[in-house]
């Protein structure tokens, strides 16, 4: 007999992997936003971010960025869009260096 618990994680993981599934489905366009794509390139002023099945379909001026016509838009205009930050610092062994930093201050 399967614990009520075994029974629940696996309900669970098959909504969670149903969901991840159709998450990605379809196209959003982030419309009116500036626009920092990394590279030295001036911002993007009033620029468009397309994704399509979770994948960027399109960057640029609304003029040229090519809005599908099903596409849910979303207005962030005020708002920046970059590509992400990776915090790349961290400390694997924090309970052996706690009490290195407490002795030291």
């Amino acid at each position: 007999m399967k614990s009520p618990l075994l029974t629940a994680f696996a309900a669970i993981t098959a909504i969670l992997a149903s969901a991840m599934a159709t998450a990605n489905e379809g196209s959003i366009a982030f419309t009116g936003a500036t626009i920092i794509d990394g590279t030295e390139a001036e911002p993007l002023a009033d620029g468009v971010l397309v994704i399509t099945d979770g994948r960027v379909r399109s960057i640029g001026p609304a003029a040229e960025a090519g809005i599908p016509a099903d596409a849910a838009i979303i207005d962030v205009s005020g708002k920046t869009i970059m590509p992400g930050l990776i915090n790349a610092h961290g400390h694997a062994q924090t309970r052996q260096l706690g009490r290195f930093y407490r002795a030291r201050r």
